[in-house]
């Protein structure tokens, strides 16, 4: 079963007993363009916002809202894990120290070429959102004629 599925459940219990202005997820959670879930929450007073699942799971955890300089971290830095067990509050200076403190390299081969080259793994991952999973290429000849091949 989905993470997302069991997540939404959670959310759905939690919320009617919990002392914010939040009446009801009224629509299932979907992917955003970053890779995260967001879901819509009606409130009290009829008025509706999407809303990152992520942060209205630990808002309905601690009971309150979370400050604009706070951020949601994700453990175990899978983006669609919502399980409360793996998220955490960071200051947003906190969180940005985190993860550019030591850059993380990857080692490929270009499929097109075959050397073996070096990547920056926020780089890669970053790619293969917006790309859908093409490469990753030594350089832009590589990836010019791979999308050469594909027309």
């Amino acid at each position: 079963m989905p993470i997302w599925k069991s997540t939404s459940a959670q959310i759905r219990r939690v919320v009617g007993s919990t002392p914010s202005m939040r009446t009801e997820i009224y629509r299932s959670p979907w992917f955003d363009c970053h890779g995260y879930l967001a879901c819509k929450v009606k409130y009290d007073d009829g008025s509706r916002q999407t809303v990152l699942q992520h942060r209205e799971m630990m808002e309905v955890h601690l009971g309150r809202k979370l400050n604009s300089d706070e951020i949601v971290h994700h453990k175990d830095g899978e983006i669609q894990n919502n399980v409360i067990e793996n998220l955490e509050v960071m200051l947003r200076a906190d969180h940005t120290r985190m993860h550019n403190a030591e850059p993380e390299f990857l080692v490929f081969n270009c499929p097109i070429c075959g050397c073996e080259f070096n990547c920056l793994a926020r780089r890669y991952r970053a790619n293969q959102l917006k790309k859908g999973g093409a490469g990753p290429f030594c350089g832009r000849s590589c990836a010019g004629r791979f999308n050469q091949k594909r027309k």
